[in-house]
């Protein structure tokens, strides 16, 4: 299969496909690293020799409603130098994990308008894969929102489960961002913000004695009440 496919399509770079299989409605594609290493990436010195190797089932992008396998040859390499064995870093996938950067980011974009049971039946993946997906998406992009840049905040209580139960959000009432969500209302769901003092310029638009002190730059942030 041609390298240019390989990298427009799968994301691979550098990599090569030395067959290709089709079975159990899956296609399957043999592939390695087209380039031996030979410099040791702890010591630098162009040691490395070759101490075996191992395969890896990643799934990459569907063709059409077909599943794709990547059969990955992961080599090891030990360098005579500094003694390091280990196996060579797969670029395209994080960590361990059984899917490539390109399937994680189709699957981030079939979750826009699909279900994850929807796109575990669809693609043909655990429904733990998709979710696993998708809690690291939402990690990356909403767990901690930087502060950096924030003029004007506005803070609102909502009841949830019929009233029973509180929240407090804080929003960017520039960039409309969701910065805080807090649980309960007044000054106690607030205590976990925590706003820097380069963030804000400017005076309170109304008492800050209902603000807990950690709210409040020494510089007075702008604080908005929905």
């Amino acid at each position: 299969m041609d390298t240019s496919f390989l990298k427009h399509v799968y994301g691979l770079v550098g990599v090569k496909c030395t067959a290709t299989h089709y079975k159990a409605n899956k296609i399957v594609l043999d592939i390695e690293y087209s380039k031996t290493k030979k410099r040791c990436p702890w010591c630098g010195e162009y040691t490395l020799v070759k101490n075996g190797y191992r395969h890896r089932n990643i799934h990459g992008l569907p063709i059409g409603s077909t599943k794709t396998i990547l059969h990955m040859k992961v080599q090891r390499y030990k360098c005579k130098h500094c003694g390091n064995d280990d196996y060579e870093r797969v670029s395209f996938v994080k960590g361990n994990r059984s899917y490539s950067n390109r399937f994680a980011k189709y699957v981030v974009d079939l979750l826009k308008a699909m279900t994850i049971q929807e796109i575990s039946k669809r693609l043909g993946v655990s429904w733990d894969v998709v979710k696993d997906i998708h809690t690291t998406y939402l990690k990356r992009h909403y767990s901690k929102p930087s502060l950096q840049g924030v003029q004007c905040i506005g803070i609102d209580e909502f009841a949830v489960r019929k009233g029973h139960v509180y929240k407090t959000i804080v929003v960017d009432l520039i960039s409309g961002r969701i910065l805080h969500v807090g649980d309960g209302k007044g000054a106690d769901a607030l205590t976990t913000l925590v706003v820097s003092q380069k963030v804000c310029k400017a005076e309170c638009l109304f008492e800050l004695d209902t603000v807990p002190k950690k709210c409040v730059s020494p510089n007075n942030a702008i604080f908005v009440k929905l």
